[in-house]
């Protein structure tokens, strides 16, 4: 049971983890944009 926590613990960081990269990505590419239309 305790393997199977730490698991989904696991699972659920790589997530955000990757949420977080995703955000970061379109928040730079915003900013690009931006200066190049400006």
């Amino acid at each position: 049971m305790e393997d199977l926590k730490k698991s989904s613990i696991f699972c659920l960081e790589s997530f955000y983890l990757r949420l977080v990269r995703i955000i970061l990505t379109y928040i730079k590419i915003k900013k690009f944009i931006f200066s190049l239309t400006s």
